[in-house]
């Protein structure tokens, strides 16, 4: 094809928006995004839950706030209405690092609406978007939620996975063993 029909023909180039009156009002250079976003889900700090993965992407919306897809795999099956979410811990190593639901200023929790659904074998695509009045506030910004920590919760409401939003989605460490589940 024509250079100016490929992305490869275009990287580089200056892109120029006008107005009605044929002015030029705003431009910008097209670059390629290489950074990626997520986190790789795992089993939450001392669960004896086994066999719960997935990977997720975060981007930042143009229109403001963010949004998390993906898969997850190994959770209870045929369920609806579970909650995921952002909490306000950075690490999934030991509970004591997870933390809360990632709230407002103002204490909405953007969150709160967020929930996923299985089929009969624990599979659930994920998708979800922060929603609430607080549009300019970290916990719906990518720069906010960065190096927070995703959870999802079973059906009733215990936490049973958790990942790290980072750069390049990176594994959660292996949960520390309850005092009951060393051998």
């Amino acid at each position: 094809g024509e250079p100016a029909m490929l992305l490869s023909g275009v990287l580089g180039r200056v892109v120029v928006a006008h107005a009605a009156d044929g002015s030029r009002v705003s431009c910008g250079v097209i670059a390629e995004e290489s950074t990626t976003y997520g986190t790789t889900m795992g089993a939450y700090p001392g669960s004896t839950t086994t066999g719960i993965s997935g990977d997720l992407v975060v981007v930042a919306l143009t229109t403001g706030g963010v949004s998390v897809a993906g898969t997850m795999n190994g959770l209870e099956t045929s369920i609806s209405g579970a909650g995921i979410h952002v909490h306000t811990g950075t690490s999934c190593a030991n509970a004591d690092t997870v933390g809360g639901h990632f709230l407002c200023a103002d204490g909405t929790d953007p969150y709160a609406a967020t929930t996923y659904a299985t089929d009969a074998n624990g599979a659930s695509p994920i998708a979800f978007t922060p929603t609430g009045n607080c549009p300019d506030e970290p916990a719906m910004l990518l720069s906010g939620v960065l190096g927070r920590v995703v959870v999802a919760h079973a059906a009733d409401g215990t936490r049973i996975a958790c990942g790290v939003i980072a750069q390049e989605a990176e594994s959660t460490p292996a949960p520390t063993p309850r005092p009951a589940d060393k051998a």
